[in-house]
């Protein structure tokens, strides 16, 4: 399974990157499981991938971990020809921008989900 994939470019210079994100299998604030928050508010559980064996698909067992929630899938377009001037430059460069992406997009995810799921009598 992949953290990043590298889906088609703009045609300039700005390319699609998918990344997956693991989400934590904890507690929110009101005792409901990040994964199952994510799932059921709507904020997880679908990817935007093709399922398939082939480059730019995604695999039927990832796409399992993401409809449990158990992965997020996360979009950013990436500037690929900005600075490098080789291939392994250019993946150093997306596998740093996942590095940054992943502790601020789970950030995100868990402080919106943070109360998700409480009930409560007016009483």
């Amino acid at each position: 399974m992949a953290d990043i994939h590298v889906l088609a470019g703009d045609g300039l210079q700005y390319w699609t990157l998918i990344f997956h994100f693991p989400v934590p299998n904890t507690a929110n604030a009101v005792g409901v499981n990040y994964r199952t928050a994510l799932i059921n508010s709507g904020l997880g559980g679908t990817s935007q991938m093709y399922v398939g064996t082939g480059p730019g698909d995604i695999t039927t067992a990832e796409l399992a971990l993401i409809q449990s929630g158990e992965l997020h899938e996360h979009t950013v377009s990436f500037p690929a020809e900005s600075g490098a001037t080789t291939n392994a430059q250019m993946l150093a460069s997306a596998r740093a921008l996942y590095a940054t992406h992943e502790e601020a997009v789970v950030d995100r995810l868990k402080k919106q989900l943070r109360y998700y799921g409480y009930t409560a009598g007016k009483e």
